[in-house]
Formats: C-alpha cells, sequence, structure tokens
C-alpha cells in the first residue's frame, strides 16, 4: 500500500475511533431522544475535528515541509488527503446512523455536516495553520454568516417590503433548495480556496500561527485575577497574561458565537412573522448549549498540551517561579475562562433573550412581591446539590487538564479527553448494569437523597484529586512517554469505573436488605 496513504490513514483513525466510541456511548446512557441530540453533538464535534486534523496535523507536527519537499505532485497530495478524510466521514456517518437513532428531519443535517467538513475545514486548516483554531472557525464562521444574512435579509425587508415578501414566500416554498445552493455555493468556493492555497504554499514558517487577543484585553484580565491571588505582582501578572493567551481559542469561539446568535435574536424580535418565530428561536438558543458544552473542553483541552505546541514547556519549567504557583496560576485561568465564556455568558445571553428580546424560552419578569425566602431545610438541600453540581463541573474540567498533560497539542487533547468521556460513561452504565443483573436488585422509592449526594460528593471529590496529581506530576516532568500516558488512562478509567460501582452498590445497600442474610443482620441493617 502506497507509504502516504498508510501515514494519512493513521492520522485520522484516533478521531474515527473516538467518533465510533461516541455514537455507541449515548444509546447506552441516555434513552431514545436524548441519545439522539446528543450523539448528534459528539458526531458534529468528531466530523470537525477530523477534517481540521487533515492539514493541521501537519502544522502541529511540525511535518509541512517535508510534505511539500516530497517529489510528488501536490494535486496528488491533495486528492490522496481528500480521498482519506472522505471514506473517515463516510464511515463515521454510517457507524453513527446504524449505532443512534435520529428523527428523519435531522438527516439533511447529518449529511450536510460531513460534506460542510469535507469541504470546508482543510481550507481554515491552511490559512490559520492551527487544528483547533480551524475546528474552531469551521463550525463558527457559517453561523456567523448566518447571522450577518439574517441582519440582511431583515434590512432589505425593511427598506423594500413588497420585494421582501415575494422574496420570503419563495424561500419558504423552496426552503431545503435554498438552503442546499447556499450550502454548495459556500462549500464550493472553500474547497477551490483550500486547493488553490495547497498549491501555491511555498514558504512554512517553524511556528504554528498564533492569534492574539487585544493587549488591553489581556491586561485587563490579568489585573483583575491578580487582585485574586496572593504573592509578588510580577510574576503572578506574566503568568496570567500567558495563561489568557493560551485560551485566546475559546475567547475567540465565544465572541463569533455570542455575537451572531444577538445578531439573530435582534432580527428575531424584530421580525414579529410566526413563519420565522420557530428557526429564529432555535438559531439564538443553540449557542447557550454549544458555549456550556464545548468551553470546558477548549479551555481545558489546551491549558498544557499547548505550551508544548508551542515548544516552551521545558523552558517554563526552569523559571524562578516554583511549579506549583505555574499550576495555580494555570488552573485559576481555567476555571476563571469556563466559568465566564461557559456559564455566566450563556446566562446572560439566555436572562438577554427572555428579558429583552421577549423569547418564549427565556427567563419571564421576577415577580419580587411572590418571591420567598426557602426555608432552612430548602437552604440546606439547595447547599448541597450546588455543592454536588460545582465539585462535578471541576472534575469535569480536571478530566480535560489531565488529558492535556498527556499529549502534545490540544486537538488530540479534546479528542482524547472526548473519548475518555464517552468510553467512561459507558462502563460505568455497563458496570451499574452489570451489579443489577448479578445483585437481582430492584429499584426502591426510598432512596436517602442525603446519601445519594453524599457518596457523589466523595466520588467527585476522590476522582479531582486524582486527577489533579497525575496532571501536576506530568507538567512537572514534561510529556510522558507511551507507557506512563496508558498506565495512566487505565488507572484514571478504573477509578472511575470502580468508585461508580462502589457507589452504586452503596446507595441501594440503604434501602435494600439482601434476603440472603441473617435476620439478625438484617434487622441492624434496616436500622442503620
Amino acid at each position: 500500500m502506497n507509504a502516504r496513504i498508510i501515514k494519512e490513514t493513521r492520522s485520522v483513525l484516533p478521531v474515527l475511533g473516538v467518533t465510533m466510541l461516541a455514537s455507541v456511548a449515548p444509546r447506552l446512557i441516555w434513552d431514545r431522544d436524548v441519545a439522539g441530540g446528543a450523539g448528534l453533538a459528539f458526531f458534529a464535534l468528531c466530523c470537525v475535528m477530523m477534517g481540521a486534523a487533515c492539514f493541521g496535523n501537519e502544522y502541529q507536527w511540525r511535518t509541512m515541509p517535508l510534505l511539500l519537499a516530497q517529489p510528488v505532485p501536490r494535486r496528488k497530495i491533495w486528492h490522496e488527503k481528500m480521498f482519506i478524510l472522505a471514506v473517515a466521514l463516510a464511515l463515521g456517518l454510517a457507524f453513527f446512523l446504524l449505532c443512534v437513532p435520529v428523527d428523519k428531519d435531522s438527516y439533511p443535517f447529518l449529511v450536510l455536516v460531513p460534506f460542510c467538513v469535507f469541504a470546508v475545514a482543510p481550507y481554515m486548516a491552511l490559512r490559520v495553520q492551527n487544528t483547533f483554531l480551524a475546528a474552531v472557525l469551521t463550525f463558527g464562521m457559517p453561523y456567523g454568516i448566518c447571522g450577518l444574512l439574517a441582519l440582511m435579509w431583515w434590512i432589505f425587508a425593511w427598506f423594500f417590503p413588497e420585494p421582501g415578501r415575494a422574496l420570503d414566500e419563495s424561500i419558504q416554498q423552496h426552503a431545503n433548495g435554498y438552503a442546499m445552493v447556499a450550502t454548495t455555493i459556500y462549500c464550493g468556493i472553500c474547497y477551490w480556496l483550500g486547493y488553490r492555497a495547497f498549491l501555491r504554499l511555498e514558504a512554512v514558517p517553524p511556528q504554528s500561527k498564533e492569534l492574539k487577543l487585544p493587549g488591553g484585553i489581556e491586561a485587563a484580565l490579568a489585573g483583575r485575577l491578580n487582585r485574586l491571588m496572593p504573592g509578588y505582582r510580577g510574576p503572578w501578572t506574566s503568568l496570567l497574561r500567558k495563561e489568557l493567551r493560551i485560551q485566546k481559542y475559546a475567547f475567540v469561539f465565544a465572541a463569533i458565537m455570542g455575537f451572531s446568535s444577538l445578531l439573530i435574536a435582534l432580527v428575531r424580535d424584530l421580525d414579529r412573522s410566526a413563519d420565522h418565530a420557530e428557526f429564529l428561536t432555535a438559531m439564538t438558543i443553540m449557542p447557550i448549549v454549544v458555549l456550556a458544552f464545548v468551553i470546558p473542553f477548549i479551555t481545558s483541552g489546551g491549558c498544557v498540551a499547548e505550551e508544548r505546541n508551542w515548544g516552551v514547556s521545558t523552558w517554563q519549567r526552569a523559571l524562578p517561579v516554583s511549579s506549583r504557583k505555574q499550576w495555580t496560576a494555570k488552573m485559576a485561568v481555567v476555571i476563571f475562562t469556563c466559568v465566564l465564556l461557559g456559564i455566566v455568558l450563556p446566562l446572560g445571553l439566555w436572562v438577554a433573550y427572555g428579558w429583552v428580546f421577549h423569547l418564549p424560552t427565556g427567563p419571564g419578569p421576577i415577580h419580587w412581591d411572590q418571591f420567598k425566602m426557602p426555608t432552612s431545610t430548602e437552604l440546606y438541600w439547595i447547599t448541597l446539590a450546588g455543592m454536588t453540581w460545582v465539585l462535578g463541573y471541576l472534575l469535569w474540567l480536571s478530566l480535560g487538564v489531565f488529558v492535556s498533560s498527556l499529549c502534545a497539542n490540544s486537538a488530540k487533547a479534546v479528542i482524547l479527553n472526548l473519548g475518555l468521556l464517552a468510553g467512561g460513561a459507558g462502563l460505568v452504565v455497563g458496570t451499574i448494569s452489570w451489579i443489577i443483573r448479578v445483585l437481582d436488585i430492584s429499584p426502591s422509592a426510598e432512596h436517602g437523597a442525603e446519601l445519594i449526594f453524599s457518596i457523589l460528593a466523595v466520588y467527585f471529590t476522590g476522582l479531582l484529586g486524582l486527577t489533579q496529581f497525575l496532571a501536576y506530576r506530568n507538567h512537572r516532568r514534561g510529556e510522558p512517554d507511551t507507557r506512563r500516558v496508558w498506565a495512566q488512562l487505565v488507572t484514571v478509567t478504573g477509578a472511575i469505573v470502580a468508585g461508580a460501582a462502589l457507589g452504586f452498590v452503596l446507595w441501594w445497600d440503604y434501602s435494600v436488605v439482601p434476603p440472603a442474610l441473617p435476620p439478625a443482620v438484617q434487622t441492624h441493617i434496616s436500622r442503620h
């Protein structure tokens, strides 16, 4: 077999494997409706990463000069890469359709996702010379274009009502046709531009391009975080500014999604037509879900791996600032970015949709005269549930940071993190199902909610400590070898499954007494 084909196949196999794993896991965890929505999100994310890695990996691995120096025509290299990408996307789509039940209305979206990724992602990777940023732009740019087109269409209909009404009726009658034509034009232009860019590509810089945040924003954010941190101001400010620079992709992605969503929400508020209300409402709500789900992956995936991609991780460990302070600054920026862009921003958009744009999915006005202070019991349960949720969210971020400490680039870290979450969730569900069959237990209505929250809190805290310890150790010692990577992945996965199984047994044992125990033991267990 052609050596170049083998190399390209090895490049897409990890992402294709995660795509198949993410297609199987949702159906094992959730019911049919929820599994369909979650599976679509996982499938779209994996397809975008697969397409961006087609040329992005060449920049991440510093092999693009070697690729261009081969005595092979550029057209042949391009066609080989596109062939492997098309086969991988087709296999991922076929496996997804076999494993995940979806509605017939979702079939056009399923076809458009691989088609758009195949045509757009390589061009984005060639332009920005970075896998992660190419994936962000592949997803964010079409959404931003939709927002601008929606605003331009409303302006046109406002100044020219008769032509606007005729165009609106034509679009409603042939909505699928217009969507297919617009998508085909956009994808065709991007594919042609990518092909021309690869044919004309000559000089490749030794370091991947870096997208910088405005200096004022970096300084302002670093100053705000610096006030919360003890110690000498100089090193802390430099460390925080460096960490904020690493998170540039998250800020770019959030800016594109938030600005486009606000444009569409503005059009939705100005256009009172019932024909467009449902579509525009869905377009404005989608960024809330996307930001809340994608930002933790982007932020945690690049915090350690991006330093290795830049080639500064060894130099960073040689600084006079202790590794503990560097790790503290890194985790502070990761948590701050996820809270700001993954919680506060979606919550702000949701509130704005309800209070400003009056969307039915947003919150309504607050009636302070009907507001009642919670009782002490309600406040206790709210606090207990809130602490458990915070620990679970921190565990999600810690898993991403741990995976990032095992990788040398952000794209690989995001894919590995998604695979770890999907595989771990599938193993947990499978373990619990096996325990149910072996112990022959059935649900009981008298479960202790306090015990459930307590078990979850202990479970999350233990995993959080384990993943933080391993990630900090990898950060201090550098990128681990293959043996250490597999050993740590097996350790974390085993801890996830063992903790879930132990917690499940303790939960059921709280209300279900095994019939085989002696009566005296049964009485003792029932009393406690």
